[in-house]
């Protein structure tokens, strides 16, 4: 699936990115070649928050790490819940 956040397209991409990164991350983005990369061995629920978080990173950067990890969550809740979200279609990877 491609995101356009700002001025600016993404491709998201879901990988073992915690065996890549040997880390406890769960996404991360590569703004040089324009990539959000998720986790694929999350959750579908923390799929979603962490395609939220990457995207606050993306657009304000000077966010505090704690604060961010809370409002996505707190988003992720509220679009999941009151089904504003199309998950299965955020969560699609396209060929």
């Amino acid at each position: 699936m491609k995101l356009k956040i700002g001025a600016h397209k993404y491709k998201l991409r879901f990988t073992d990115i915690r065996a890549q990164l040997d880390s406890n991350d769960c996404g991360d983005v590569d703004k040089e070649k324009g990539f959000v990369n998720i986790d694929e061995t999350l959750m579908k629920s923390e799929q979603v928050a962490s395609i939220i978080h990457e995207v606050f990173h993306i657009v304000n950067s000077e966010l505090n790490h704690e604060l961010l990890e809370s409002l996505s969550q707190q988003w992720t809740a509220f679009l999941m819940d009151n089904k504003l979200l199309k998950v299965e279609k955020l969560l699609k990877e396209e060929g």
